[in-house]
């Protein structure tokens, strides 16, 4: 298995895992101040109605144990509460004969409503992060598109470079 993939798998799926979560607790906490300007003039969240959400686990995965961390904070943009998410995940180790130590980083905003001249939350659409991604279907999907694009090049090679763009075939 690709071990690049593996890891990105890793830190896709435990971001869209905990996205859910956060947008819930982010949403219960701004409900209490909906209809109430929460943004100082410089931009900042007014004391009173921040919050930040820090989270560390410890994963098992194929690749062994892996240490996730994931935070999120709020600003205003545009006039409307936007919550940026960090997602860090590391593991493996530098001791080992392949240095098999790696970091990978995952970013998100998402949008949570109105926040000029009050604050009005909406639900936002969490529908992409309910998937999870496995890397063995990936790469199986991945060496059949390059096998279909084997035979697509083959058949287009048929045609004389000169034809191809009257055709509307290219090489890929």
């Amino acid at each position: 298995m690709n071990t690049q993939l593996a890891q990105k798998v890793i830190s896709i799926n435990f971001r869209n895992a905990q996205i859910p979560l956060i947008v819930e607790k982010a949403l219960d906490h701004f409900r209490k101040f909906e209809g109430k300007q929460i943004f100082k003039n410089n931009g900042d969240l007014k004391k009173k109605c921040n919050i930040r959400f820090n989270g560390k686990h410890v994963l098992e995965t194929e690749l062994g144990k892996v240490h996730a961390s994931i935070e999120a904070y709020f600003q205003e943009n545009v006039g409307q509460i936007q919550m940026n998410i960090n997602c860090c995940i590391s593991g493996g180790s530098w001791e080992a004969k392949n240095n098999s130590a790696f970091t990978i980083y995952e970013k998100k905003s998402i949008y949570l409503g109105q926040s000029h001249p009050t604050l009005e939350l909406i639900e936002p659409d969490l529908d992409g992060f309910e998937q999870r991604f496995d890397a063995k279907q990936i790469e199986a999907d991945a060496a059949l598109i390059k096998a279909e694009r084997e035979k697509y090049n083959k058949s287009v090679a048929k045609i004389d470079y000169n034809f191809r763009d009257i055709v509307g075939v290219r090489v890929v």
